[in-house]
């Protein structure tokens, strides 16, 4: 999922770039560790990444909420110009 999303990302305005690449790393390394913990003892790394994810998730939602807050600060001191 995070492949795609990356590239999603990458290709629109809607979070900056640096988003695209992190997602498109946590996508590549989701996929090296499903397959590595496969064949190891190696859970707990799969788990930190999980962990890496959830921060993605969250500073995504914190830039996505605070780029509303500029648009609608913005649209509201042209109105009253």
């Amino acid at each position: 999922m995070f492949l795609s999303l990356g590239t999603v990302i990458l290709g629109a305005k809607t979070l900056p770039r640096p988003f695209g690449y992190a997602a498109l790393f946590i996508g590549v390394a989701f996929a090296i560790m499903g397959v590595v913990a496969l064949y190891g003892q190696f859970q707990y790394l799969v788990d930190y990444l999980a962990m890496g994810q959830g921060l993605w998730w969250l500073l995504a939602a914190i830039v996505l909420l605070l780029r509303q807050r500029g648009e609608q600060n913005s649209a509201h001191g042209n109105q009253s110009a």
